[in-house]
């Protein structure tokens, strides 16, 4: 059963990409790695905003693709994100780890068009192996460790939203 509207139009102003992938960004620079959205009917009734329940609802689905980079993982300890920082300033990425800590996820919402990712070590010195594509439609075709970091070159299509790369 589908709640009333409480009028024809719509008060949601954000594509689903764009606060997906505000969500998923903002789980890996919060304390606790949680993001809560909270909305309702008015208090005269079954009554929403036009367009609020569908969105929620595709957000709902739409997150589920992330559960165990997401929803099943928490800010990254090894390449932490800072409070109050960009995913511009992030160059379009940030990391969570899998709450067993047995994997590390890259998150990441532009690939570059060259194929190629670099970033550097991480502030624990954990070593990352066997990259593997989690999300999106790319292939790894190279990974290696380099005195500053790591490069992974990949061809293919990334995910619309975030392409998750996963660590052991």
């Amino acid at each position: 059963m589908h709640a009333k509207i409480r009028n024809e139009e719509s008060v949601v102003n954000t594509s689903l990409e764009d606060i997906l992938q505000y969500t998923l960004f903002n789980g890996s620079c919060s304390v606790c790695g949680n993001v809560l959205f909270a909305s309702g009917p008015y208090v005269e009734g079954n009554l929403w905003s036009a367009g609020v329940e569908e969105y929620l609802s595709a957000l709902r689905t739409e997150l589920s693709r992330y559960n165990k980079s997401f929803m099943d993982a928490c800010p990254s300890k090894s390449y932490p994100t800072l409070a109050g920082s960009t995913l511009e300033q992030n160059q379009y990425r940030f990391w969570m780890t899998g709450e067993d800590e047995q994997y590390e996820y890259l998150h990441c919402v532009k690939l570059p068009e060259d194929g190629v990712l670099e970033w550097g070590c991480s502030e624990d010195g954990i070593r990352l192996i066997k990259p593997e594509a989690v999300t999106g439609n790319i292939t790894i075709t190279g990974y290696m460790q380099t005195e500053s970091g790591y490069r992974m070159t990949y061809i293919g299509t990334p995910d619309r939203v975030d392409t998750v790369i996963r660590f052991n």
